[in-house]
């Protein structure tokens, strides 16, 4: 069976990401995998990432700073991750949104406007 990094031109962005994701979450230093062919690879791939794989991505070069491997990723695509790691809306889900919310307000009184706020008796928001 090929290895992974021989199968790294024909991976498409998601795949790279996942690659990416599993060694960093595992905490498995590939030194023979990370290395100028991967960072070829995902450069290429560099406007077809979704802001989520850009998170992963940008994680995943987190992680690979810390172990000090000498890989960074390119400068425009490091700066892509970091936009999209740190500037994720927070939107609650459905169960968030419908059933805690309409508990909550039964509980204490209170009608929620919002995911980050609610009204007050006079109908101010507060944050």
């Amino acid at each position: 069976a090929p290895s992974v990094s021989a199968l790294l031109g024909s991976c498409n962005n998601q795949e790279l990401t996942k690659i990416a994701w599993a060694y960093a979450v595992v905490n498995v230093p590939a030194p023979s995998l990370f290395d100028d062919a991967f960072l070829r690879a995902c450069l290429k791939k560099e406007e077809e990432y979704t802001r989520e794989e850009l998170g992963q991505l940008h994680r995943w070069s987190m992680w690979q700073e810390g172990l000090e491997s000498g890989y960074p990723l390119p400068s425009s695509l490091r700066e892509k991750c970091f936009a999209a790691a740190t500037s994720k809306v927070s939107e609650p889900s459905s169960l968030q949104a419908n059933s805690v919310m309409s508990e909550l307000s039964d509980i204490i009184g209170i009608a929620f406007d919002g995911p980050s706020s609610f009204a007050v008796e006079n109908d101010q928001s507060v944050r």
